[in-house]
Parts: structure tokens; C-alpha cells; sequence
């Protein structure tokens, strides 16, 4: 009988010991505080941001006949690009409540970073003007529909502005015989922070003018992205 006794004794202590040790105070971390935890955010960040840097245009890359070339029969255009932004990859998006496709998006694998404000590489999209989905804009992009390449700039400044562009700039250029528009761009997200983003356009580049085709990148890429465009010819 002692021993069964000694043997609950010593359960019911143990149980008892591990239950108040459910309900002690525990140590707030001084180090995961509000602005702490706003930081490592950031921090994580600009960790993806660097992890792409090896996709910048480094010295080796400037001899542009090492570079790949892709060719898109569909739309009329190729590029060539360096073999360390990996394999193009293209996909159509629908937009709204439509029933086909409104936009294709062309980027590089090898650029990881989903954030655009730190890529490392540009993004090429084409639009479908006749595909508006449920509104004429989301507020998401610059108007390229708008663009009229007869319109003075100030016109096309007011046309194709989003919500949040603080400033624009607009330089006429041409490409292949083709008539588009180099655009700077200013904008304010959502939390006050500004960015600076940068655009190719050509708006209904194609024949039958069914599309636009625009290159973007971020602040970050904007002086290496002359080579690419260099590069980016109208079949």
C-alpha cells in the first residue's frame, strides 16, 4: 500500500507541477516589438532584393553576344537577355468579369523577388485595349489605353495618370518604325512611400491596333535597362 501510495503521490505532484507551469508569466521579447517586427519585415525584404542582385547587368554581361534571344511570333517582338535571368516565362491574365484574356505578362525565372519595387529584371506586359473588365481602371497601372501619341504631353500626363502618381515625365521615342513614349514616373503607395518606376510604351504597336506593349522596372534597375531596350526590336 505505501508504494501505491508513494506512486500517486508522486503523479499527482507531477501533474499538478505541470499544469502551473501552463499559467507562469512569460518573458515578452524585447526584440518583437511593433517597430521591431516592422523592421525585420524590412529586413526580409531587402534580403529577397539581394538575393537577385546577381541579375543586375555585371561587366561580363556587356558583351551582349553571349545573351539568349527570345522571339514572341504571336505579338511581333524579340529581345535578347542575359542567360543569368533564366528561362521567359509568359502568361495571360484575365481581368474582371470577362471572358478572355486581357493582358500577357512576360518575365524572367530566375527573378524570385515578388515585390516589383525590387526587382531586378523588367517586366514586359501587353494589353488588350479592348479589354477594360469591369472598370476603365483599376487604379493598379497607368492608363495606356489614353495614350494619344498626337495629344501634347501635358494632356497625356492628365489621360493616363493613376491614383497615386505625384509626377510624370514623358519623352517621345520611336523603335522600328514604331511611335511609343518613355515614361518616369513618380507614385505614392498606400503606407506614404515613394517609388520611381520607369516605362517603355507602345501603344497599339500591332497592325489591326489591338494591343499596347509596354517594358517597366523599378528605380533600383533603371540605369542597366538602356542595354536591354537596346536589344528589344519590332519583327
Amino acid at each position: 500500500m505505501n508504494k501505491i501510495y508513494l506512486t500517486t503521490l508522486i503523479l499527482t505532484l507531477a501533474i499538478f507541477t505541470g499544469g502551473c507551469t501552463l499559467f507562469l508569466p512569460t518573458k515578452t521579447d524585447d526584440n518583437h516589438t511593433p517597430e521591431n517586427i516592422q523592421e525585420e519585415k524590412e529586413d526580409t525584404i531587402e534580403e529577397s532584393a539581394e538575393e537577385s542582385e546577381p541579375l543586375e547587368l555585371t561587366e561580363a554581361d556587356l558583351d551582349t553576344s553571349t545573351w539568349q534571344t527570345y522571339t514572341n511570333e504571336e505579338y511581333g517582338f524579340s529581345f535578347r537577355y542575359p542567360r543569368g535571368w533564366g528561362e521567359v516565362e509568359s502568361k495571360k491574365l484575365n481581368i474582371g468579369t470577362t471572358e478572355t484574356w486581357c493582358k500577357t505578362i512576360i518575365r524572367f525565372s530566375a527573378d524570385r523577388v515578388e515585390s516589383e519595387y525590387y526587382k531586378r529584371t523588367p517586366t514586359i506586359v501587353i494589353d488588350s485595349v479592348y479589354c477594360k473588365g469591369i472598370s476603365e481602371t483599376d487604379g493598379g497601372d497607368l492608363d495606356f489605353d489614353n495614350i494619344d501619341l498626337s495629344d501634347d504631353v501635358s494632356k497625356i500626363k492628365e489621360d493616363i495618370k493613376r491614383h497615386g502618381t505625384l509626377n510624370l515625365e514623358i519623352e517621345n521615342i520611336s523603335k522600328n518604325g514604331k511611335r511609343g513614349m518613355y515614361i518616369k514616373e513618380d507614385w505614392k503607395y498606400l503606407d506614404g512611400d515613394v517609388y520611381t518606376f520607369f516605362y517603355y510604351a507602345f501603344p497599339k504597336f500591332d497592325k489591326e491596333e489591338r494591343y499596347n506593349i509596354v517594358i517597366y522596372f523599378a528605380d533600383n534597375i533603371s540605369e542597366k535597362m538602356k542595354l536591354f531596350f537596346d536589344n528589344f526590336v519590332f519583327l
